[in-house]
């Protein structure tokens, strides 16, 4: 098998569809139908479908991403049993990744309708896999130099690197619509998205879409970037962005349930210009999210974000002598009164609410309050002081977190 050369994609399969006595599929690394061999009556609905259709049924993927056997066939180079999915029409099956170092060009599948394959045939499953890799690579390469040209066209878009006359001329130039009136999302992972989960993100983000169109979707900074528009052509509505939110972190959290992710939405694009300024909108959010969990957990949109939207470019603040006489007892002291503050005001003077958010019991939160009246004599009622000092912490935090 090893010393074969083939012309075509279709021959390679026939090929190994008679040397491993069952129907053989090929597809591409977003299971589009490449090739496919002949079968007999015995088969199963997602081949068919699949046949039919040119790309396997998304029921099909999503089994295989709900049981973790996608993920497991992306990161190996050797051959994996599938066990029948009955439930999405999917039989018993072997299935190798064609790879090029990490980076997933497609997948071969082989029905095992009778007998397991063999570990001969297992070999002559893998030696074949270098020979199409090889050929797949001669095939994309033009579509890889046009992909990462169009991620360079968005990047100078989002970034705002280039005039809009600049902007308008690469699209031109290769023949791709300018983007229509829509919104910037970007997602962030605690523990950062990387490029080897590029094509689950391309799945999830064509998952949830619903009536939203995912214009273009692209990792820019560890961040997932996407340029959503309305399917029918409308101004995006609020609640829809972030339905296609909720559910895109539901369905990343569905495979990789290791750490938090963050979501930001800038302001609703009307023309060119507007895209890279929603661009930085979503970064600040997802940035300011980062720091303040608690206080903005269901804030998407940048417009949401309320007084913070300041504290980015905020100026240095001179500190009160609440804050300064606070923040030296509790060096001192090694107590807590400043987070005790903070919280109280968070929850608007609650006490069982603030006493809920740091995980004491309500009598220690009474305690630190009367300690933090004896020190410093402040009026919890007093609005004027309350708004004050809560803006002035939360500066300070957002202060002592990038110095």
């Amino acid at each position: 098998m090893k010393d074969r050369s083939f012309d075509t994609l279709q021959e390679a399969v026939d090929v190994l569809s008679l040397t491993l006595n069952g129907p053989v599929t090929l597809e591409d690394r977003e299971h589009r139908l490449l090739a496919y061999s002949k079968h007999s009556h015995e088969t199963d609905s997602a081949r068919i479908e699949t046949i039919m259709n040119r790309q396997v049924p998304d029921r099909v993927i999503e089994g295989l991403w709900s049981s973790g056997l996608l993920q497991k066939l992306n990161q190996t180079d050797e051959p994996i049993r599938i066990p029948g999915i009955p439930a999405v029409g999917l039989g018993n099956r072997v299935a190798i990744s064609i790879r090029q170092q990490q980076f997933v060009l497609g997948y071969i599948w082989v029905l095992e309708l009778e007998e397991p394959l063999t570990d001969e045939q297992l070999n002559d499953l893998k030696d074949m896999v270098s020979l199409i890799r090889a050929m797949l690579i001669k095939q994309q390469e033009t579509r890889f130099r046009r992909r990462l040209e169009r991620e360079e066209r968005w990047r100078h878009l989002y970034q705002g690197t280039e005039t809009v006359a600049e902007v308008k001329r690469r699209f031109q130039a290769e023949g791709e619509p300018l983007p229509e009136r829509g919104v910037v999302v970007q997602f962030f992972c605690e523990r950062t998205i990387k490029e080897e989960h590029e094509q689950a993100l391309s799945f999830i983000s064509e998952k949830v879409k619903s009536r939203i169109l995912v214009t273009f979707a692209m990792l820019i900074d560890g961040k997932w970037t996407v340029y959503l528009t309305d399917s029918l052509k409308k101004p995006l509505d609020e609640q829809v962005v972030k339905h296609f939110i909720d559910q895109w972190i539901r369905s990343w959290n569905d495979q990789f349930s290791y750490a938090n992710v963050l979501a930001g939405v800038g302001q609703h694009c009307s023309q060119l210009t507007d895209v890279s300024e929603s661009f930085h909108q979503a970064e600040k959010v997802i940035e300011l999210k980062g720091e303040f969990a608690y206080e903005l957990d269901k804030v998407y949109y940048f417009h949401e974000l309320g007084f913070y939207r300041i504290i980015v470019d905020s100026v240095p603040i001179l500190e009160s002598e609440t804050v300064q006489t606070l923040a030296a007892y509790d060096q001192k002291q090694g107590t807590e009164l400043l987070q005790t503050l903070e919280a109280f005001l968070d929850v608007d003077g609650r006490n069982q609410a603030a006493a809920a958010l740091l995980h004491v019991h309500p009598n220690t939160l009474n305690y630190r309050m009367k300690r933090i009246y004896e020190l410093t004599g402040l009026d919890v009622k007093n609005m004027k002081d309350k708004v004050s000092l809560y803006l002035e912490l939360k500066l300070r935090r957002w202060r002592n977190r990038v110095e």
